[in-house]
């Protein structure tokens, strides 16, 4: 069963068992356990709701990745061409440039 048929299932015995609570019956569940049982239906759907939240941001995270990272590879070719146009009037910037730009694998 699934978490949002779950919860839908806990809400129907709740909802029967509140109907019922004046009947009493053999299993005494009075008006504190019914409130007590329903706020652990609610922390669980809460829970499930930010777990949800969690797993659908981070997979809109994941897709607009690529597109970041081409965003910026455009950004830092337009910076490289600018600074290539400095290599006679700064030298020592664009080698310090340059070597900063290399990616170093630290594994």
């Amino acid at each position: 069963m699934r978490d949002a048929e779950l919860i839908e299932t806990l809400e129907s015995v709740y909802n029967i068992a509140k109907a019922r609570s004046d009947e009493g019956g053999p299993f005494g569940f009075g008006e504190a356990d019914l409130e007590s049982y329903h706020l652990v239906i609610e922390a669980y759907d809460r829970a499930f709701g930010l777990s949800q939240m969690g797993t659908l941001k981070r997979k809109v995270a994941v897709k607009t990745l690529p597109q970041l990272f081409n965003e910026a590879d455009g950004i830092l070719e337009v910076i490289d061409k600018y600074v290539a146009g400095m290599r006679n009037t700064n030298p020592d910037f664009v080698n310090y440039y340059n070597d900063s730009r290399v990616i170093k694998i630290s594994g």
